[in-house]
């Protein structure tokens, strides 16, 4: 309901206009008549201000009376993953019905969470994994954290990089030589996506928010 009332109200905002009614691109129009037009679902709309036609015609144009001095929204501007507009639990309710349909994205996940059930699963310390060491299993465990944080979490090379203790540039290398390891090994590409998987289980999805 206030995001139909904004749209209709920014060319009174804009002063464009000093009713809606004058803007003639807007579906305003129609939603005063209660009738659909081009498409616009005006009846469905009208719904969330009655069940009766000319009941939530009434109160549709009191609401829109009762916006006419409100000023810019910034929160109408904040969308996530260039696509929702809502509260985390709006959107988490949205894409249940949806992500059956599309690629897994990425979770919200720490480099910290990653490293701890990484470290745990080959059963090292994660100080270990930390230091300054650079032996070939730990060399190899952390180029796993660097991919597991990028598959699951969306987490840049850089920030995994930063977190490791090591550079981009040995980080980006040894990420190489993993992935080249597990296109030629089934049984270890396996794991790396049952871990994926095991990781992502119960973790919301993160969404980059941007301004419309």
């Amino acid at each position: 309901m206030e995001i139909i009332r904004y749209l209709h109200l920014n060319p009174v905002r804009a002063g464009m206009v000093s009713d809606p009614r004058g803007y003639r691109w807007s579906s305003h129009e129609a939603y005063v008549r209660g009738k659909t037009t081009n498409g616009i679902a005006v009846e469905e709309g009208l719904k969330l201000w009655g069940g009766q036609r000319g009941q939530a015609i009434n109160a549709y144009q009191q609401f829109i009376r009762d916006g006419l001095g409100s000023g810019h929204q910034e929160e109408y501007y904040e969308v996530k993953d260039q696509r929702y507009l809502g509260d985390d639990n709006f959107v988490e309710a949205v894409c249940r019905k949806v992500d059956e349909q599309e690629p897994a994205g990425p979770v919200k996940i720490t480099m910290e969470e990653i490293l701890t059930e990484i470290a745990k699963e080959a059963g090292k310390a994660v100080k270990v994994l930390l230091g300054k060491g650079r032996g070939r299993v730990e060399s190899r465990l952390r180029a796993e954290a660097g991919y597991v944080g990028r598959e699951v979490g969306g987490i840049s090379l850089t920030v995994a990089a930063k977190y490791l203790g090591r550079d981009l540039s040995t980080m980006s290398l040894a990420l190489k030589r993993l992935e080249e390891e597990l296109a030629a090994d089934s049984v270890r590409r396996m794991q790396m996506e049952r871990l994926c998987i095991r990781l992502r289980q119960g973790r919301r999805r993160k969404y980059q928010s941007n301004k419309a």
